[in-house]
């Protein structure tokens, strides 16, 4: 490089490098050198780095020559582009020219932690989060992190340790592959997300091994880059798997969605990785932030309405909660004449120490289905406990509400016949507001548990009875 103009004094000529030994003579005198060794303050390795060398007027038409030893040959960078100026004009114009990335970053950072943070809250007071929703929130958060500690002006702003930058970075690329999986992992049976569970395992693992070879000082965590390339591409692959049987599978508008805008993240990560092997350099890459924003805000979106009706939702049987129910008992908009209907299952226990958990539960989804079948769609059925439901049924009369009890039980029967594994039976009591138009509606519901208790007695004491005769 050949100083063929006058500088002021203060400036600087300054160049960026990626892992690269470096050795600066001027009219071949040797001025600047840096390189991996014990002494020297970056350590084992000079991970991505600024070389910023004062200038003085003097210097003008002088020869610089500066020799690059790459430590990594897959990252042998393709040319090199050498700044002349005060150091706030290099940091300055840098900034403006990392603009986009550290904008998308920080969208990322930010949307990930609204997510994350809302899909924590729904699991402490509802328990009813969307795990996709809170792999998408780390993975944001992830992505982010990794574009804001990789782009060029990182090191020129945090200059004290930019080795450091590039551990964070590689790092969060090891943890990105694990949480990209586990979000598309969901979507798979019980049986193939085992094989799943398993692969993050190992690419975690391969991260933990990386970070001990830094820490003890036999390899150098840039020297793993390659082993989070294969990872990403791993994932790449999950992505379209889930999203070739994420279209086939039923699934709510959310998740078809959420699948037919998943394969942007793979090609976000695809070109990203392309650029990166064209230009030897991972500082300008954008594809997988940007098409990762364009799939989260979407998905978000379409979301939210879906994940504030989850507050309210049992996740087992999609049926509403007691939380719900709990509303409905002083929701001063419900006026009018209502029904109310208690019901608990039967023998649910003896079911689960004979035939197991797995039996059990899936009496209870039976069960959930049976009341959805007999009851109209104006009414509002609620889980109200493990095996305990509650219906409340606006605008009713006794005549009406004799008629629903009815259709539930011929449910029940026309299921019991159709030579189940383990028949259903259940307890029921009912209640009308305006046969008590003293008692408020929580009042009422006590009525109609007492009444289903009663009836439950009665079951169990014929069942006994029975089983004397016989």
């Amino acid at each position: 490089w050949l100083m063929d103009a006058h500088c002021e004094t203060g400036d600087y000529l300054c160049f960026y490098i990626s892992n690269n030994h470096v050795d600066i003579t001027v009219d071949g005198e040797p001025i600047y050198s840096l390189h991996s060794s014990d002494e020297n303050p970056v350590g084992r390795s000079v991970s991505s780095n600024w070389c910023i060398i004062p200038l003085a007027p003097e210097d003008a038409g002088k020869r610089f020559t500066i020799v690059l030893t790459p430590l990594i040959t897959e990252i042998i960078p393709k040319d090199v582009e050498f700044l002349v100026g005060s150091n706030y004009n290099i940091v300055l114009g840098q900034l403006r020219k990392d603009a986009p990335q550290l904008i998308l970053a920080m969208m990322c950072i930010a949307l990930g932690l609204i997510i994350f943070l809302i899909q924590c809250y729904l699991q402490i007071h509802s328990g009813a989060s969307q795990w996709d929703q809170m792999f998408m929130g780390v993975l944001s958060v992830i992505l982010g992190i990794w574009r804001i500690t990789d782009v060029r002006s990182a090191p020129l702003i945090f200059s004290g340790n930019p080795k450091l930058l590039g551990y964070i970075s590689i790092g969060m690329l090891f943890l990105a592959s694990p949480a990209l999986i586990q979000l598309v992992s969901i979507h798979f049976q019980e049986k193939q997300a085992r094989k799943v569970y398993i692969l993050t395992i190992v690419i975690s693992a391969f991260g933990i091994f990386a970070l001990a070879g830094q820490i003890f000082g036999h390899t150098d965590m840039g020297e793993s880059r390659i082993l989070t390339h294969i990872a990403l591409c791993v994932g790449m692959v999950m992505v379209m798997i889930a999203s070739f049987y994420g279209r086939k599978s039923k699934s709510d508008s959310r998740n078809e969605l959420t699948w037919k805008l998943l394969p942007l993240l793979a090609v976000g990560i695809a070109l990203d990785l392309l650029v990166y092997y064209f230009k030897r350099s991972s500082s300008d890459l954008i594809n997988t932030c940007l098409f990762f924003l364009i799939f989260l805000s979407t998905t978000f979106i379409s979301s939210f309405r879906e994940t504030s009706r989850m507050v309210y939702r049992d996740p087992r049987t999609g049926l509403f909660n007691k939380a719900r129910w709990n509303e409905l008992m002083t929701d001063p908009n419900l006026e009018g004449n209502v029904g109310i209907l208690v019901l608990d299952m039967n023998g649910l226990k003896k079911v689960n120490d004979t035939f197991g958990h797995e039996a059990g539960d899936r009496m209870i989804f039976a069960f959930a289905d049976i009341l959805r079948s007999a009851l109209p769609s104006s009414s509002v059925i609620c889980r109200w406990g493990g095996d305990e439901f509650t219906v409340m049924l606006p605008g009713i009369s006794r005549q009406k509400l004799e008629k629903y009890k009815e259709a539930i039980c011929q449910t029940a029967e026309e299921y019991n016949s159709a030579g189940p594994e383990v028949k259903i039976y259940f307890a029921m009591g009912d209640v009308l507001s305006e046969e008590y138009p003293e008692k408020n509606r929580t009042e009422l519901f006590r009525i109609a548990d007492e009444r289903m208790y009663r009836n439950k007695q009665l079951w169990y004491a014929e069942k006994e009875q029975r089983e004397k005769t016989r």
